[in-house]
């Protein structure tokens, strides 16, 4: 599980990397070199729900093994791709079979580890996925130098590989036992679709338009409102809803996936912010930005399992709200950034942000999905990653709105970002004041009137 929740992550961001290159051999522009990132996110986000639901039906070890086995077989596909759209083809088969991938084995997880262990383990998972989005530029450009951006398909298939030997020695088996396969929802997949694409529109709008530009995104805005709310609309009379709007009365599972939400819009907008600024406006090195995001990479592997341990001993809420104040320090921070700060201060701020990100994502993801009864896992991991693809993609189109297709040469629209990242952290903060101390399942911590007033509170829906 660790394998896989480290490729897919990383295939969202190292692709950055390669929007250069991929745009000088087929002869194309920036803006259409760019969508080989945002239609990875735009997929795999509505993707995840859906592969968490249908393993709730059909089995999370079988869907599990698909999503790898597929994986495996469409990256060896995209490093012979023959045309940019060959290119973007694989990269949505790639996101397909990732939707299947995080959310059943998450589910697995969720089913298999105990209550008393479960925090360092996410913890654990948490903090390779969080490795994962940091490294993935870096990673990329040496692969990149080395070969061509054919590698950032290739290097996919030995990990692949390696996941689905271990899934095939060691994952349980799926029971005999299927809920009833209803049909899958394909109108508020549609609605969905159409919501995060026009995201992703009005950013590179903003950016590339001059004049009337702002009315048009206006428009924009309003279609991604209006999908958005025929998507609610549609997820409350759906048989079989994409996203079950009643696991959001566990508040648990609501604070967790909305703080995920401005905690991932945190992390995409550091990662993409932090090479523009050395690079830009301070004039250093590409080697010089990766080793700059590596103490943020490398924080995050260092604090995730100590975070879950950590919340094992002491409950969840006062890690979650200790890292989500860290990050907000570190957030803060990154307002006093200018042309000439020193290199040490930067990474300083990185290291900050990436301990606070640690401790509060693997908290919040452990926190929402034991939230709910075991047999809603797999949906309640695909909603909670969804949730943070979806701030990673709302960061990427705040970037391309404000860097447009030139460089991010003042201060003033630094800072604009780093403002943004700042608020961001300040919902991540009050996002975790509503997580629970100790899930439903862990009897020993919760007992008599207590333990029945939280069930309550977290378990709104119906046991098995």
């Amino acid at each position: 599980m660790v394998i896989a929740a480290f490729v897919a992550p990383m295939n969202s961001t190292m692709m950055a990397v390669a929007v250069a290159p991929i745009r000088n051999e087929f002869g194309i522009s920036t803006g259409s070199a760019a969508w080989l990132i945002s239609a990875y996110l735009v997929v795999i986000a509505i993707m995840q729900p859906l592969g968490g639901r249908l393993g709730d039906q059909l089995g999370r070890q079988r869907l599990f093994m698909i999503g790898v086995s597929s994986f495996i077989i469409v990256s060896a596909l995209a490093t012979f791709a023959w045309s940019f759209p060959s290119v973007v083809f694989f990269r949505v088969l790639q996101a397909v079979a990732g939707g299947l991938i995080f959310p059943n084995g998450i589910a697995l997880l969720r089913a298999r580890i105990p209550a008393e262990r479960r925090a360092r383990t996410f913890g654990m998972v948490g903090a390779i996925m969080g490795l994962s989005v940091a490294v993935g530029p870096t990673f990329g450009g040496v692969l990149t130098t080395f070969w061509t951006w054919r590698a950032l398909f290739a290097i996919n298939i030995p990990l692949m590989v390696a996941s689905l030997l271990l899934a095939l020695r060691y994952l349980p088996a799926d029971s005999g036992k299927r809920a009833e396969v209803l049909r899958p929802d394909i109108a508020g997949s549609a609605f969905l679709f159409v919501a995060l694409s026009l995201i992703a529109f009005t950013g590179t709008w903003l950016g590339t338009q001059t004049g009337s530009r702002f009315i048009g995104a206006l428009l924009l805005t309003a279609g991604v409102v209006f999908s958005a709310l025929l998507f609610v609309r549609q997820q409350g009379k759906a048989a079989n809803p994409l996203v079950d709007l009643h696991f959001f009365r566990a508040r648990s599972f609501a604070a967790g996936t909305t703080g995920t939400l401005f905690a991932s819009f945190t992390m995409y907008v550091i990662l993409i912010t932090v090479p523009l600024y050395v690079q830009d406006i301070r004039g250093g090195s590409e080697a010089r930005a990766g080793l700059l995001l590596s103490v943020m990479a490398f924080s995050l592997i260092g604090m995730g399992p100590i975070a879950g341990a950590l919340a094992d001993r002491v409950g969840r809420r006062t890690p979650a709200i200790i890292g989500a104040l860290i990050l907000l320090a570190g957030a803060g921070f990154t307002n006093l950034l200018n042309a000439d700060t020193p290199w040490w201060v930067v990474a300083a701020m990185l290291l900050t942000i990436g301990s606070g990100m640690a401790m509060l994502v693997s908290i919040q993801q452990t926190a929402s999905i034991e939230s709910l009864p075991p047999e809603h896992g797999g949906s309640a991991a695909g909603i909670f990653s969804t949730t943070r693809y979806i701030g990673g993609l709302i960061g990427t189109a705040l970037i391309a709105s404000v860097v447009g297709t030139g460089n991010l040469n003042t201060i003033g629209s630094l800072h604009l970002l780093t403002l943004a990242v700042t608020i961001s952290a300040v919902g991540a903060v009050l996002s975790a004041t509503q997580l629970h101390h100790w899930p439903p399942d862990m009897g020993k911590k919760v007992t008599g009137q207590r333990a029945a007033q939280e069930s309550e509170v977290e378990h709104p829906l119906p046991h098995a």
